[in-house]
Order: C-alpha cells, then structure tokens, then sequence
C-alpha cells in the first residue's frame, strides 16, 4: 500500500532540495576547478612556463591542444 506523504510535506522537501542545491553549486563557483599537482609535477610545469614565457595556465593548455611533445621533452631533459 502506498504511503501518503501530504503535499505540504513534499514541497518543504523540494523546497530544501533546491536550496541545498544551489548552495552548493554557489560554492563550487567560489571555490573555482581545482587540481592537486604533485610538487615535482609542478616544479616541471613551473620551468616549461619560464622557459616559454607564459603562464602555468598556458602551458597546460598548449600541452592539451598542441602536444609538441618534442619542445616539452627537449625543455625538461636540458634540467
């Protein structure tokens, strides 16, 4: 037999759904994408991005659209 919630019930709980929701993506949205790089990793992306004068950030991304792996490898063996 079905169990009758009252309809008061159900939207107090939709109602919290939707409110819980939106907080968390409001603090997805403060707390920005994230990614934990392992020190020497990220001693690595810090010489690729001296080395060719920019950004972690655009190095990371050259890596993914371009993938000139010969620079990259010449760049980390020259340590």
């Amino acid at each position: 037999m079905p169990l009758h919630i009252p309809e008061s019930d159900k939207k107090k709980f939709i109602d919290r759904f939707r409110s819980t929701w939106s907080t968390k993506k409001s603090r997805n949205k403060q707390r920005g994408d994230t990614l934990e790089i392992e020190s020497e990793v990220l001693d690595k992306l810090d010489k690729l991005a001296e080395e060719t004068q920019s950004t972690p950030q655009d190095v990371i991304k050259k890596l993914i659209t371009i993938l000139d792996w010969d620079e990259i490898l010449d760049i980390l063996e020259s340590e």
